[in-house]
């Protein structure tokens, strides 16, 4: 079987809905960076990650719930990544913030059934002045100080938004500051190559 690289085209949207009196502005650049090659005739070919790099804003204070964002892509054909609750639109695709990574940063969050619910339920996450997701227990009987000390979730599930786009909806969104740079990851959105065709020109 050939192998055949596919572009595709994708459009990162990021809806900040932060506090409009920020000392220094948020700043986001994506970047899907190189994409995979692809099999023509494949119907659940990877797409290149999305990396989303923000600074600044003013880190919610210490104690304060988060404010909350939605990031949605699309693409030129079909998403294909696996719906994974019978009749529901949870998709495999997933959200990742600050680059969680065994044991240091462990990967935890909001994915699946896990909070009882199709999409998972997002927690309430409170500030803690400054610092990066490192993942941490969900629980609604936490009181104020673990949810500061643990409840950072940093893996998100997608919903699938239309036949061509997936969407995290209401993902806590820790402005970053002008310290550290909060990296956003979009992973595992598979696309439909064989409905794009190949090129005449290969």
């Amino acid at each position: 079987m050939v192998d055949f690289r596919k572009a595709f085209l994708l459009l990162v949207v990021v809806f900040v809905a932060v506090a409009s009196a920020q000392v220094t502005p948020l700043s986001c650049n994506a970047n899907s960076g190189v994409p995979p090659i692809a099999r023509a005739e494949g119907v659940a070919e990877e797409v290149g990650q999305v990396i989303i790099n923000c600074t600044g804003g003013t880190p919610t204070a210490y104690g304060s719930v988060i404010p909350t964002i939605n990031v949605q892509i699309f693409l030129n054909t079909n998403v294909t990544s696996r719906l994974l609750v019978d009749k529901s639109t949870a998709s495999e695709a997933l959200l990742l913030i600050d680059e969680p990574t065994y044991p240091s940063s462990p990967q935890n969050g909001v994915v699946g059934t896990q909070l009882g619910n199709p999409f998972g339920t997002i927690p309430v996450v409170k500030g803690t002045g400054s610092g990066m997701y490192y993942g941490g227990a969900t629980s609604a009987t936490a009181g104020v100080g673990a949810e500061i000390a643990g409840n950072r979730p940093n893996v998100f599930q997608a919903q699938q938004a239309g036949a061509n786009s997936v969407v995290w909806l209401g993902v806590p969104f820790d402005p970053p500051g002008t310290s550290i740079n909060r990296v956003i990851r979009l992973v595992n959105v598979r696309a439909n190559a064989n409905q794009l065709g190949v090129s005449s020109t290969l």
